[in-house]
């Protein structure tokens, strides 16, 4: 029988990546609270969703419209999707930033009609905030049919401490180690903090984090990759979160460091004011002394109060709220 739903998942197949914490997390809050939608997912092959059912990924066949799944209405999980319905089938396309138009000048006009394409052809286009929301009207002026949806946190898993050694108070970083992270200010301003460690979790695969490495103080600590119980611990037990991005569409790590009650230290650019709401601190240039002022400040201040705004604000990422909101809107659009 055609599903109503087919969802592409493809991502989920990466769990540290964000989009595949969203690809898993809100796979399995649709699961949870859809009571009469017939849903199909594709899926990388030995993946599933509890009560979803699956499509394995067959990316070159389905090109060919003989093959393509047929459904009442797709949903492609993010703006760089491989998969594109048959044109006469209807879809929504969730766009989580347009950060590539702006990392890889040298192919902008591609990744612009690519983007455009699928934009042009979607029937409803969800952002995963407000400030990615404005940057597609920038781009795409014209559009009435989109909406913003945030992104949910799962809850943080019981706690397991890590195997590294950790002897000062420590701050915390998290997300692949890329240039837009802009990670090299946290390991410059540590250099002027000798009292405090700073530990940075995440892929570490890229040209820049191997070239920040380089010149690295004694306390600053990659980590690579963690687990969800390791990454736990080191949220509950730091100082604070320090997250000088410089593009983000949404922010997971800042909410999951609010769900806690911890101080937040943001950059003050894209989404990042938008979810660490009035009570984070913002940096206000990325130089070494005026990052630690910032931080010092903030630590010096940060009361309970503070902490408790920001678990309660926190609360209102909620994967169930945004699987309930993507549910209405697939039963608005079959």
């Amino acid at each position: 029988m055609q599903p109503d739903i087919i969802i592409e998942l493809e991502k989920i197949r990466d769990p540290f990546s964000g989009l595949g914490q969203f690809s898993q997390s809100l796979a399995n809050a649709i699961s949870k609270n859809n009571h009469h939608l017939n849903i199909s997912a594709i899926l990388p092959h030995h993946f599933s969703i509890p009560g979803i059912h699956t499509i394995s990924e067959r990316r070159t066949l389905f090109k060919f419209s003989l093959f393509t799944p047929r459904a009442k209405l797709w949903h492609l999980t993010h703006q760089d999707s491989r998969y594109k319905p048959k044109r006469s089938s209807n879809y929504i396309l969730t766009i989580h930033d347009l950060n590539d138009l702006i990392e890889k000048p040298n192919e902008k006009s591609d990744i612009l009609i690519k983007i455009s394409s699928l934009v042009k052809g979607a029937k409803h286009i969800v952002c995963i905030s407000n400030y990615t929301k404005a940057e597609v009207l920038k781009v795409f002026p014209n559009l009435n049919n989109i909406s913003t949806i945030y992104n949910g946190v799962p809850r943080l898993k019981a706690a397991e401490k890590p195997a590294i050694e950790i002897l000062k108070p420590f701050f915390f970083n998290i997300g692949t180690v890329l240039e837009k992270k802009n990670v090299h200010t946290i390991v410059e301003m540590a250099k002027l903090s000798s009292d405090k460690d700073f530990i940075i979790a995440g892929s570490i695969d890229s040209v820049y984090a191997k070239e920040i490495q380089k010149n690295k103080p004694s306390n600053v600590h990659f980590v690579g990759k963690v687990s969800d119980e390791n990454k736990s611990w080191y949220y509950e037990n730091c100082q604070g979160l320090i997250f000088p991005s410089l593009l983000e569409g949404f922010g997971l790590p800042v909410v999951e460091a609010m769900s806690v009650g911890k101080p937040l230290f943001l950059s003050n650019k894209t989404s990042l004011p938008e979810i660490g709401g009035e009570d984070a601190f913002y940096f206000e240039d990325f130089s070494p002394q005026s990052m630690l002022q910032t931080i010092k400040n903030g630590i010096n201040s940060f009361s309970d109060k503070q902490a408790n705004r920001l678990k309660e604000r926190a609360s209102n990422f909620s994967w169930d709220v945004a699987a309930k909101k993507y549910l209405s809107l697939y039963e608005s659009l079959i």
